[in-house]
């Protein structure tokens, strides 16, 4: 038999090797050795970012709030990733559940066009997401070269000096350390993207299997229906409990990263200082563009749920069916909603705590605004 080639699981496992939180160990582009090493080195370009941006926020020249926000991305970012590299077993299991779903996938035409099309909306996403990523890395580069050029002095990427090196060094270590940072952010949030891509092409299938599932199913095919349903439901929850945490630390740097970007932002216009305000902008969207993508992840996740729900409680094989074959689906009985995306069953990102993260960011910039 003919198994699909999923490209989006080609490519997360690729992208979680990237990002350095696990190597695959069947196919990988690292040695065991080789990989630590590379974890070692990202997570050195963090440590430069933070301390560089700490060690220098008084002694240079430069404005401190963006020295701040500079040390907070990097702060951010090496925290996720050190908490991402603890949930090791986690992720283990995420992807052998993954795997497991997608072995029991009838390879049909009409499954193999819903997959077709999963693999299409991930690749898009993923390489619109790292041109964006990609264009931010040129234009800071071309930025400190453009003013280095204009004013005859030296000027970099971004306003500090990475450990009092000189120009060369500094530089070099400065495209070290943004790059590092940068990955991590293309790969942590496009691996969101991608596992809920990924999650959406089961569901599809998953929904189409249960609403043309005949009355006269056996016990033995309902069996492998819920273990389907089993797997993707270990997979979701899997992906819940690794990325829960990381989206509420998130959620708390980009509202106290917002509030000084939007602080930094009025007190250049009011200093007529238009270029800064221009560049300050920039990255006030962004920052605010980061967390919405986390916070579409329970949206998603919502809607992926009430359609399996409804997959099952709108077809005739359910409502025909003896008390014996609805025992066992119990999870399904007895909630209206089976997973949801949360982390402990107190903090669900949707919309809601996008919101919550505007609100935030206005009230620090505000309380900024009026005691500095």
């Amino acid at each position: 038999m003919k198994e699909f080639k999923s490209k989006t699981h080609a490519l997360l496992l690729t992208m979680l090797e990237v990002a350095a939180i696990h190597r695959n160990p069947e196919r990988s582009m690292f040695s065991p050795n080789g990989f630590l090493i590379y974890r070692v080195g990202l997570c050195l370009s963090y440590i430069t970012m933070i301390t560089s941006s700490l060690l220098y926020l008084n002694e240079e020249g430069g404005n401190q709030l963006m020295k701040m926000v500079l040390s907070s991305v990097a702060l951010q970012f090496f925290v996720c990733s050190m908490v991402l590299i603890s949930k090791k077993e986690s992720i283990t299991k995420m992807l052998l559940a993954s795997t497991e779903v997608f072995s029991q996938l009838t390879p049909n035409d009409e499954n193999r066009i819903k997959m077709d099309l999963l693999d299409k909306k991930s690749l898009k996403f993923a390489k619109f997401f790292a041109f964006l990523i990609s264009m931010n890395v040129i234009s800071g580069v071309m930025k400190g070269l453009m003013n280095s050029w204009l004013s005859g002095e030296t000027h970099y990427p971004f306003d500090l000096s990475c450990l009092g090196l000189s120009a060369v060094p500094c530089w070099f270590t400065q495209l070290f350390s943004t790059s590092g940072t940068i990955i991590y952010i293309y790969c942590y949030f496009a691996i969101l993207k991608l596992i809920l891509y990924q999650l959406w092409g089961y569901v599809d299938v998953l929904s189409a299997l249960i609403r043309d599932r005949p009355v006269s199913a056996s016990e033995k095919d309902d069996r492998d229906l819920l273990k389907f349903y089993c797997d993707y439901g270990n997979f979701a929850v899997s992906f819940t409990s690794i990325f829960g945490i990381t989206a509420f630390i998130d959620m708390i740097f980009t509202s106290v990263r917002c509030g000084l970007i939007s602080y930094y932002i009025v007190m250049s216009i009011s200093e007529n200082n238009w270029s800064d305000a221009a560049g300050s902008m920039v990255g006030l969207a962004s920052s605010f563009i980061l967390p919405y993508i986390v916070c579409s992840c329970g949206e998603d996740m919502d809607e992926m749920n009430n359609q399996i729900r409804n997959g099952f409680l709108e077809s005739n094989w359910y409502q025909c069916s003896p008390q014996s074959r609805k025992r066992l689906l119990p999870i399904l009985t007895l909630n209206n909603v089976p997973i949801k995306f949360q982390y402990r069953q107190c903090m669900h990102f949707n919309m809601e705590r996008f919101m919550q993260v505007l609100r935030s960011s206005y009230s620090l910039t505000t309380a900024l605004a009026n005691f500095m």
